[in-house]
């Protein structure tokens, strides 16, 4: 019995040794592997006042449909393959930019309105589409507009008077609740149905949007909405 157990011992050996030899030689090919398949870049884009972007759209150029949005803090992460070059950075209201990431994995991006751009494009619900191009009525208003009010902290309160067909009524004045009830041509339109309020394609309360943050406003109506 001692004989037999020591020759099985260098056996039992030699076969621990292969496994882990094994082991060794998938984990560092697997390692390779994901080295070559592709590579991290990250970034943050913020306008000419340095101020985060949130929702600006991050593409990989010549590959449509593959990037992703900034969040609130105009941060960004994406994945690269080793082919990808170039990312196409691009928001409402501001100038495209091509960017080279060619042996880059950090990014700085500083926005620049395009007036022109502006001007041409108008908001829809949950996209945006050329003036030329929107049927039905609509009314817009800007954050200068807004700013003429003076003392006015609530959005809802700011926009009695400078949107054409908008009534505002306040029922209370109470502090806390001076948000007025919007009305859009009517009383008796859409049945007393409030407005659907929408910030950056999502739904939120009208007393959650912070007056100083906004860049414009948009009022749809008839086919439009």
């Amino acid at each position: 019995m001692k004989k037999t157990k020591s020759r099985l011992w260098p056996l039992f050996n030699q076969w621990v040794s292969l496994k882990l030899l094994a082991f060794l030689v998938i984990w560092s090919g697997g390692a390779c592997l994901y080295a070559q398949s592709g590579r991290l870049v990250q970034g943050t884009v913020v306008d000419s006042k340095q101020e985060p972007l949130y929702g600006v759209t991050i593409l990989v150029k010549d590959k449509p449909g593959v990037g992703v949005i900034t969040d609130f803090d105009g941060r960004f992460s994406i994945n690269l393959a080793p082919e990808d070059n170039e990312l196409v950075i691009s928001f409402l209201g501001m100038t495209t930019q091509t960017v080279n990431v060619v042996g880059k994995s950090t990014l700085s991006i500083v926005m620049v309105e395009d007036s022109k751009i502006f001007d041409e494009v108008v908001v829809v619900g949950f996209g945006q589409q050329r003036k030329e191009s929107v049927v039905g009525a609509i009314s817009q208003t800007t954050a200068k507009v807004l700013e003429r009010t003076g003392g006015v902290s609530s959005l809802g309160q700011a926009l009695t008077g400078n949107l054409p067909g908008v009534v505002t009524m306040t029922t209370t004045g109470r502090p806390g609740e001076e948000d007025p009830e919007i009305v859009i041509r009517g009383v008796s339109t859409w049945n007393g149905g409030d407005p659907l309020v929408l910030v950056d394609g999502i739904e939120r309360p009208m007393n959650s949007v912070d007056i100083n943050s906004v860049a414009n406003i948009s009022v749809l109506k008839d086919a439009s909405a």
